[in-house]
């Protein structure tokens, strides 16, 4: 685990595994070999094994967050 981590419960995160500035939600699966820097990983994520994930937008400009009744 390095900066900016939030995780949450029911996880399972395996050998030689880097997280770095990512969300994760509930019940999410991170085998052996992976690395996750500034990500999110949706409910009941299975990640295989080996998998990079990191660094790449596919939209441009802010993202938008809707939390109850309030846009942050």
């Amino acid at each position: 685990m390095r900066n900016s981590v939030i995780i949450s419960d029911y996880f399972d995160i395996g050998h030689a595994v880097e997280i770095k500035n990512s969300l994760l939600f509930n019940s999410y699966k991170v085998p052996y070999f992976n690395n996750v820097g500034d990500s999110i990983l949706g409910y009941q994520v299975h990640l295989g094994a080996g998998a990079k994930h990191s660094n790449y937008r596919l939209i441009i400009g802010k993202v938008n967050v809707i939390l109850g009744k309030e846009r942050d």
